[in-house]
């Protein structure tokens, strides 16, 4: 099978040893070992004094001075008189107070020292090519200036941005551009592996939604010039009253990196032009201009009654060739920004890339186009080269085995089982034979009764962000309470408990089809799931073009699952060419490959408690629509196709619920623990070990400490390591998160220590994790994994029927 990898190329060491300091680390540990013992002679002496004067019959004057001595103690403060019987353990606590406050103050001194220098050196650690598509400008030309020999310093927020943007590089996996680059490999029955070659080592791109956007504009200034024929939008029908069309379409926003992703219905008068229009399928612009003025051919292009020859992503301008130029500035304009980009791809260079981007923005300044103050351009890059130990071949041998099991598993969690099951039960009750569609006002009046009847039960976003009223859904209840129970530190969930769950889901039908796309790290003897998504080559389909042919998409049985063939100009919307079920029917190429919303049915399933969706012929075929666009972004038909499509993502890990439950319980703590949580046997991690910690009660740590080595002992003390990462957390539905990535912390440092304090502001809740796997490897890599169960099989049986 083939398994992708991202792998980083800023090695962790980059930051590490920016972030930390031996000696500090030294100087602290040295600091709590004389703290432990300063505290228990502290109690001893309190103890004695408490016990002396309780029983001893002493003049007043005598205990006078003992108690204070106690109160010297219990202030940790010197001891001016020594206790006569205890002379040389106030002497010993003397010293070692001494010697804590010495050593703070070194501390403190070296941490000062430490700051100002990795402030400093912050700027020198990146490169040209990391800030490429780093998007604040004014610190990208601060950065440079500095690494060039200015001596300006970065501001209090400017350093935090880059130090959290280099703390993204380097300790964490999943970066874009020229930061991470992307490999494949197949890994055999033998557990060996063979690294397979990728076409091209830089592959870059004009953002399509720009591109969209620039074709579309010259075509509207060059309709008469457009070699090719329009397509006329037969997605309508006639009001009620026969006075208006009313047409489903796809209009655009240009302040929005979607292109054309507004979804309208347009009412047009029913006038004799229109009719006739409406009588081809596809026409020329001189037969439009038989019909209307020019400015009124482009009002129909812009509102989606007219379709044109659209373009794919990475057609780095193959465009030009569908309008016949007469502006030979604009045309020349055009071309050296094709040839340059061609170029490019041939051969990187960094200044090359920041000039083609010029001239890109140049472009769109003069076609009056917004870049959002984005990159205007794209950069994935290639790998053919990979390090990897017997051990980490054996682990992913040991995933392979274990991942259709778990995609099952994790279907429990899928919020988008739940709108299978509530769908499910909608048709039984208002369609019991199944329903097909006439036209799409009868499929949006169908998805709109579906829609209310489905959301008015649930509410998706906080089902797939992982807030579930455990009682309503018995099998996560099973499994999380399970996990809280227990006192263990690690929790493995075992294969009785797997095998149950199962049978429990057979019991009341539950749909355990699936795929998902598992991002994971290997460490020498575990592997650690980071992240579940939605599966079907979604996150795959960007890269796989660019490896030698293979069997991908058989491989995985993705070739039989249709796609719904629209981008919206997101270049991470990658499109295969394969099948495709055309929702809208609004796509401009004709191919007998798609079929369209009037070609379906959609019944109930006999069995599983979700929907089956038919073609003409009565057969069942699968469908998803293979974008990684946020669902909030979705036109409301495709985000509902999509919420009713096989599987979803899941936006929360299970150690989060199992934070959650807790909380519920007791809301009035301020710290909460989940455990390391793994699948069948202590090799595969499904959930690092969490600490849940108020903001609150930490502001309220960072403001009583009298200095920064005492908080550092605090929160050591607290969390139990100096090293984590840090994200915002939500114990409730009430979100006001900020949706700030995780930033790595290192305690032994002021640049963590602040980085922390300034993370935590306007936030309630966050969790601290320990790296893990560690940091032994020097450029870390994710392996992504993508599952082929259920779905996929039944397809393969189906076809071969």
């Amino acid at each position: 099978m083939e398994i992708f990898y991202r792998k980083n190329d800023k090695s962790t060491n980059v930051l590490l040893e920016n972030s930390f300091n031996n000696n500090i680390n030294s100087l602290i540990e040295e600091y709590k070992s004389n703290q432990i013992a300063l505290n228990l002679l502290k109690e001893n002496l309190i103890t004695f004094i408490e016990d002396y004067i309780s029983k001893e019959e002493i003049p007043y004057t005598i205990t006078k001075e003992y108690l204070k001595i106690k109160r010297q103690l219990k202030k940790s403060k010197e001891i001016k008189n020594t206790l006569p019987m205890k002379s040389y353990a106030c002497e010993e606590y003397n010293n070692r107070r001494a010697k804590n406050e010495l050593l703070a103050q070194e501390i403190e001194d070296s941490l000062e020292q430490e700051f100002h220098s990795q402030i400093k050196t912050l700027p020198k650690l990146v490169e040209s090519k990391d800030l490429l598509l780093f998007r604040n400008e004014y610190l990208i030309k601060k950065i440079n200036e500095i690494r060039n020999g200015s001596q300006k310093r970065l501001k209090n927020k400017e350093w935090i941005s880059l130090y959290h943007y280099l703390s993204q590089l380097t300790l964490k996996t999943g970066g874009v551009g020229t930061v991470s680059k992307v490999g494949c490999f197949s890994y055999n029955r033998d557990q060996s592996i063979q690294l397979r070659n990728p076409k091209n080592k830089v592959v870059i791109r004009i953002h399509s939604y720009l591109e969209n956007r620039i074709y579309y504009e010259i075509l509207r200034q060059n309709i008469e010039k457009f070699k090719f024929r329009f397509l006329v939008n037969q997605n309508y029908i006639i009001s009620d009253d026969t006075e208006y069309y009313i047409f489903k379409v796809l209009l655009d926003n240009n302040l929005s990196n979607i292109f054309r992703g507004q979804e309208r219905e347009l009412k047009i008068k029913k006038i004799s032009s229109i009719d006739n229009l409406l009588k081809y399928k596809i026409v020329s612009y001189q037969e439009l201009r038989s019909l209307f003025t020019k400015l009124e051919v482009i009002k129909l292009l812009d509102s989606g009654i007219l379709l044109y020859e659209d373009i794919s992503i990475g057609n780095n301008f193959k465009w030009m060739d569908y309008i016949e130029f007469t502006n030979d500035s604009l045309l020349n304009k055009l071309l050296s920004i094709k040839d340059n980009l061609k170029s490019l791809n041939k051969r990187f260079n960094i200044n090359f890339f920041l000039q083609c981007s010029e001239q890109i923005k140049s472009l769109c300044d003069l076609l009056e186009i917004d870049t959002l103050n984005f990159p205007v351009l794209t950069i994935d890059t290639y790998t053919s080269n990979l390090k990897i130990s017997k051990n980490q071949t054996e682990l992913l041998n040991i995933f392979i085995e274990n991942k259709e099991q778990l995609s099952k598993f994790y279907s429990i969690f899928d919020a988008s089982k739940k709108v299978e099951e509530l769908a499910w039960e909608f048709m039984g009750i208002y369609y019991p034979f199944g329903k097909d569609f006439a036209d799409f006002q009868d499929l949006d009046q169908f998805l709109s009764q579906m829609s209310d009847y489905i959301f008015k039960n649930i509410n998706l976003g906080e089902l797939r962000s992982g807030f579930f009223n455990l009682y309503e859904y018995p099998l996560i209840n099973y499994i999380i309470n399970s996990i809280c129970e227990s006192k263990e530190n690690k929790y493995v969930i075992s294969e009785n408990m797997i095998q149950m769950i199962f049978e429990k889901a057979q019991e009341i039908n539950y749909n355990l089809e699936h795929s998902y796309t598992f991002f994971t790290q290997l460490s020498q003897n575990q592997l650690f799931i980071n992240h579940v998504y939605k599966g079907y080559g979604i996150f795959t389909n960007r890269y796989k073009d660019n490896f030698e042919e293979g069997v991908f998409e058989e491989e995985f049985g993705f070739d039989k699952i249709y796609d719904i063939p629209y981008d919206f100009g997101f270049n991470a919307n990658s499109r295969p060419d394969k099948e495709s079920f055309d929702i809208y029917n609004l796509k401009s190429q004709a191919s007998n490959s798609f079929i369209n919303y009037r070609d379906i049915k959609v019944e109930r399933h006999e069995v599983q408690k979700r929907l089956k969706f038919l073609k003409k012929d009565g057969s069942e075929f699968y469908y998803s629509f293979l974008g990684s666009m946020t669902p909030m972004v979705l036109p409301r038909t495709l985000a509902m196709f999509n919420s009713l499509s096989l599987t979803g993502g899941m936006y929360f890990d299970i150690a989060d619920l199992v934070l959650r439950k807790k909380y519920d319980e007791n809301p009035t703590l301020n710290v909460y623990t989940a455990p390391m949580v793994y699948f069948r046997e202590k090799k595969i991690v499904l959930a690092r070990d969490k600490t849940l910690v108020s903001t609150d009660y930490l502001n309220s740590l960072i403001n009583q400490a009298k200095n920064k080595t005492e908080l550092i002992v605090k929160l050591n003390t607290l969390l139990g390591g100096k090293t984590f990462f840090v994200r915002e957390f939500s114990v409730d539905c009430n979100f006001k998160n900020k949706f700030e990535k995780p930033i790595y912390i290192n305690l032994c440092s002021s640049i963590g220590i602040e980085a922390l304090k300034n993370y935590i502001k306007d936030l309630s809740w966050i969790v601290f994790e320990e790296p893990n796997p560690n940091f032994d490897e020097d450029y870390l890599t994710e392996y992504i994994i993508e599952s082929n169960n259920t779905v996929s099989d039944k397809v393969r049986s189906d076809s071969d029927n």
